[in-house]
Order: structure tokens, then sequence, then C-alpha cells
């Protein structure tokens, strides 16, 4: 609720205990987390929207420099930049999942998905849109390129460690990776066994719809929905001989070879989207 977000935490009316407090704890070195919707209220600006679908406008705490709003809300952010003034505004979309590191160097860094800029160029008198992308995971964050680069332009400290210090191992990688997939709804994968199991079902259920039997499909789809369920992995999870098998549905193929099974065809979400589909017909019938 942005409105009430203004309402408790906003400084157009005066002073804020929360927002002073919090700026001078920033100032002072410590680092803020923004998490969902209370990220826009670091911004220079924000807004709400009324009832009326009417948007108001508000001042931020100015810890970052430009607009942050969520991808999620189905606004047009181009349209956004206008009503939020124009020239001068910028916003930056961030997706689901996604979210950015902002470091007293100005550097923006995306994190798990780009981030979506969108700037009012006054040239033209229209919003230019871009895509910032972070950098290879190997390479950690931004702030010891900007470090490196520094130095090699003879403006940084000797004692600053060199760039390639802040590389992930190989077995932090891994690490990571294993992080990453707990959070990762989507990284689910069928073995050739459990995908033929998962199929056949459908199939009896497209059988049961084709003969005017609604009922007995969804059932058909709702049991296969169960054993796509309990058969899904974790990628790190699947066998070692499965696993190989689907990297090798992934390499490059002949013309000729192009129509055959590929990886992506075992992921648990590919299948599960047909059976929600079905599932939606059958429930109109």
């Amino acid at each position: 609720d942005r409105k009430r977000l203004w309402e408790t935490l906003g400084t157009d009316f005066g002073g804020n205990a929360v927002a002073e407090h919090v700026k001078w704890r920033y100032l002072q070195g410590a680092v803020i987390i923004a998490v969902g919707e209370a990220m826009s209220v670091f911004g220079h600006k924000s807004w709400y929207t009324t009832g009326q679908d009417q948007i108001i406008p508000y001042t931020g705490w100015k810890i970052f420099p430009h607009v942050v709003a969520s991808e999620e809300e189905g606004v047009d952010m181009e349209d956004m930049v206008e009503t939020m003034g124009g020239a001068g505004v910028v916003i930056l979309g961030i997706h689901k999942g996604s979210g950015m590191i902002f470091n007293r160097d100005g550097l923006v860094e995306p994190i798990r998905g780009m981030i979506q800029e969108y700037r009012w160029d006054w040239q033209t008198k229209s919003v230019k849109h871009a895509l910032l992308l972070g950098p290879p995971r190997s390479t950690g964050l931004i702030c010891p390129l900007y470090a490196a680069m520094k130095r090699s332009e003879g403006d940084a400290d000797e004692d600053v460690p060199d760039v390639f210090a802040y590389s992930l191992t190989e077995e932090e990688e891994h690490e990571e990776e294993r992080f990453m997939e707990q959070f990762d709804q989507y990284n689910l994968w069928l073995s050739s066994q459990g995908k033929e199991e998962v199929e056949a079902l459908k199939r009896e259920g497209n059988e049961a719809f084709k003969g005017g039997k609604p009922d007995l499909a969804s059932l058909k789809y709702e049991q296969a929905r169960v054993l796509l369920r309990s058969s899904a992995c974790k990628w790190t999870e699947l066998d070692k001989a499965v696993r190989e098998e689907l990297e090798a549905l992934s390499k490059p193929k002949k013309a000729a070879a192009k129509t055959a099974a590929q990886k992506e065809d075992f992921r648990a979400t590919t299948l599960l989207l047909s059976l929600l589909l079905n599932l939606c017909a059958c429930h109109l019938l």
C-alpha cells in the first residue's frame, strides 16, 4: 500500500523520526536493505494511486537519486516518467525476485536479473528505455572493477587489492548456485522416465476430453500434476546420469535432428503450464 507507506514514513509534511534516523545511520556508513515496496521510499520521489486511479507524487528519502519502482505493478513506466515531471526523471524498474545494489561510488549493480531504466531525453522530448545488466557472476561486485579501472588510470591507491581477488573460486560458485537454487521455483526438472509417466496421464486426460468427459479428463490432469510435483527435482538433486543426459540434449544439433527432444522439454514448468491450461478448459466445460 503505497499510500500507507507515504502516510507512515513520508517527509512531505515535516520531519519523520524513522526517516531521519535511517538517513543519519546511512551517512555514518551503515548498509541499508529495502525489501518490497519499501524500496520506493528510498528514492528521490515516488507515488501512490487513489481510488480513481489518480497519480499522487510524493517526496522520498533521497538516499537513492532516482525513482525505484516494481515492474509487477502493471504501470506503464514510460507514461509515469512524464507524469512525474518528465525532464530529470529516471525510473528504475525492478522485476519480481530481483534487486539492485547502490554503492557509495554511485554505481548500480542489478542482482538476479536485469533492471529496466526509463529516462527522459530532453533532445527528443521522449522517454528512452534501457536494460541494465549485472557483471558476470565470477567477478563479484562492480566496486572492485571500478577500483581496478581507477588504479589503471593512476588515481587509486596501490594498496587496493587486485580485481581478480574478488573472483569466486569454483567451489564458491557451486555453493552460490546451490544457495540460489533454494529460491528458484522454476529450477525443477524431470528424468526421462518421470516425464513419460506424466505425459502418459496427460494423454489419458486428452482422450477423455476428446470423448466429451471433462470430469474424467480433469481427474487425469490432477493426477499428472501430483505426479509432476512428486517427481520433479532441483538440478543438483538429479542423478549424475540424468544430468548428463539432459546436458547432451542442450548441445547444438544438425538440422535434421532439431525436432528431437530439447533440454527445456524436461523442465517441470513446461509440463505444468500445459496441464493448467487443460484444467481450465475442463472447468469451462
